[in-house]
C-alpha cells in the first residue's frame, strides 16, 4: 500500500510541476514507508508545525503580480505594435509575448490564487464553487498548458531571432523579418494548441480518495485556532485516477518542452550571443543612421538577455525546492519537514509567477527606444528619434551599402 500510495503522489507531484489545479500542496501524505490512518479528521499538535508564513506570502503578494503584470503587459503591447516599434521583427515577438504572458496570469496564476490563495483572505473560507465546475476545469486546465507552453516558446524563437541577427548578419535580412515573425508566432500558437489537447481528455472532477482512501491530505485548520488537520479530500479538478503510466508519460513529455529543453536553449544561445557581443571589433565613423539602426538592433539584443535571464532565474528556484520535494516523496520523511517544504514551495512558486508579470520593467531598464516609445504613445510627444525610427526600415538597405564595415549588421 505504501509503494502505491508513493508511485501516486511521485505522477501528482510531477504534475504539480505544471498545473495550477494539481498543485503539490493538494497532494496527499505518505510518511515513513506507511499510511497514514483512515479517519475523516485527524488533529495534531500544531506547537511542532512551522508557522504557515509561505502560505501567506503567496496569498498576499500574487494578487499584486497579477494586477501589475496585466497592467505592464497591456502598456508593452500597446509600445510594440506602435508604427514606431513595429517596424522590426523583434518586436513582433515581444507582443506576442505580452499577450501570452497575460493569458498566463489569467489562466494559470489568477486560477492557482483562487484555490489556493483566495481562502487565506480575511474572512477566511472564501470558496467559489465555479471553479470546479466540470466545463471550468477543463477549459482552464487546457488554456493554462496551451499559453505556458506559447509563453516559453516565444522567449526561445526570440532568442533565436537575436542570436542571427547577431551571430549570423549574412543571414539577418531573409530570416529577421516580419513576415518570418509572424509565421513562426502562428506556428509556436499551432503547435501551443495541439500539444495541450491531451490535458482536457485526461482530466475532471476526481475524488481523490477513492483510489487510496486510506492517504488523507494534509492541511492546516480551517478554524483558525492554528491546529492542523488531515482531511480526506472533496472532488478536485485533477488527472483521471486510473490513468496511471500514460499520464506519467506525457506530462513528462509536457514538462520537457517547456523547462529542461527551454532552459538550455536559451542559456547556449545567450553564450552565444554574449561571446559575440563581448568580442566583436568595435567601429566607429560610419553614417549616422546607420549607427541609430545598430543602437536600435543591440538594445533589442540587450532586452533579450534580460528577459531570457530573468526567466532562467525564476525558474531556478522553484525547480530546486521542487526537485526536493520530489525527493521527501521517494524517501518520506515527517509530516513537520513535509509541511516545511511546502511552505518554501509557496514562496518560490511566487517567484516563479513573476515571470508572466515582470517583462514590463526590463524593458524599461534596457531599452531606451521603449521609454521613448512610451512617452509618444502615451505622452503624445513628438522628438526627432521618431521621426528617425520611422526612417530606419525605410532606408536600412541602401545605408548598409555605404558601410564599410558588416559587423553594425550584428546588432
Amino acid at each position: 500500500m505504501a509503494t502505491d500510495c508513493q508511485n501516486e503522489h511521485l505522477i501528482r507531484l510531477l504534475m504539480s510541476y505544471f498545473s495550477s489545479n494539481d498543485s503539490a500542496w493538494n497532494s496527499r501524505l505518505c510518511t515513513n514507508g506507511s499510511t497514514l490512518t483512515p479517519s475523516p479528521v485527524l488533529y495534531l499538535d500544531s506547537a511542532v508545525f512551522p508557522p504557515d508564513g509561505g502560505k501567506d506570502f503567496y496569498a498576499f503578494a500574487t494578487p499584486v503580480i497579477i494586477i501589475v503584470g496585466l497592467i505592464g503587459n497591456l502598456i508593452s503591447l500597446r509600445v510594440f505594435l506602435s508604427p514606431t516599434v513595429c517596424k522590426l521583427s523583434a518586436s513582433l515577438y515581444l507582443a506576442a509575448l505580452s499577450v501570452s504572458d497575460s493569458l498566463v496570469l489569467v489562466s494559470y496564476v489568477w486560477l492557482d490564487w483562487l484555490n489556493n490563495g483566495l481562502p487565506r483572505w480575511p474572512p477566511a473560507h472564501h470558496r467559489l464553487a465555479w471553479i470546479n465546475a466540470p466545463g471550468v476545469c477543463r477549459s482552464f486546465l487546457y488554456a493554462a498548458y496551451t499559453f505556458r507552453f506559447a509563453s516559453v516558446w516565444l522567449v526561445v524563437a526570440f532568442t533565436v531571432e537575436r542570436y542571427i541577427a547577431v551571430c549570423r548578419p549574412l543571414q539577418r535580412r531573409a530570416i529577421c523579418t516580419r513576415t518570418i515573425a509572424r509565421r513562426t508566432i502562428v506556428a509556436v500558437a499551432a503547435t501551443a494548441t495541439l500539444i495541450s489537447l491531451y490535458k482536457p481528455v485526461i482530466s475532471g472532477l476526481y475524488n481523490v480518495s477513492s483510489t487510496s482512501s486510506a492517504n488523507p491530505r494534509l492541511r492546516y485548520d480551517s478554524g483558525g485556532d492554528g491546529g492542523v488537520e488531515l482531511t480526506a479530500p472533496a472532488k478536485v479538478c485533477t488527472r483521471d485516477p486510473h490513468l496511471g503510466g500514460i499520464v506519467f508519460l506525457l506530462e513528462l513529455v509536457y514538462g520537457l518542452a517547456i523547462t529542461a529543453v527551454p532552459l538550455v536553449v536559451i542559456t547556449v544561445f545567450n553564450c552565444l550571443i554574449t561571446h559575440k557581443l563581448v568580442t566583436r571589433d568595435k567601429v566607429s565613423g560610419h553614417v549616422t543612421l546607420v549607427q541609430q539602426e545598430s543602437r536600435l538592433r543591440l538594445e533589442f539584443t540587450l532586452t533579450l538577455l534580460a528577459v531570457s535571464t530573468c526567466f532562467v532565474c525564476l525558474n531556478i528556484p522553484y525547480f530546486v525546492v521542487w526537485c526536493e520535494q520530489f525527493v521527501q516523496s521517494v524517501h518520506p520523511q515527517s509530516p513537520v519537514d513535509a509541511m516545511r517544504i511546502s511552505n518554501r514551495l509557496f514562496v518560490t512558486r511566487t517567484i516563479f509567477n513573476i515571470n508572466y508579470g515582470i517583462n514590463f520593467f526590463l524593458y524599461c531598464l534596457t531599452g531606451s527606444y521603449y521609454r521613448s516609445a512610451i512617452s509618444r504613445v502615451f505622452l503624445r510627444r513628438g522628438s526627432s528619434n521618431a521621426a528617425k525610427l520611422l526612417m530606419l526600415r525605410q532606408h536600412s538597405t541602401s545605408t548598409s551599402l555605404v558601410s564599410q564595415n558588416k559587423e553594425l549588421s550584428y546588432m
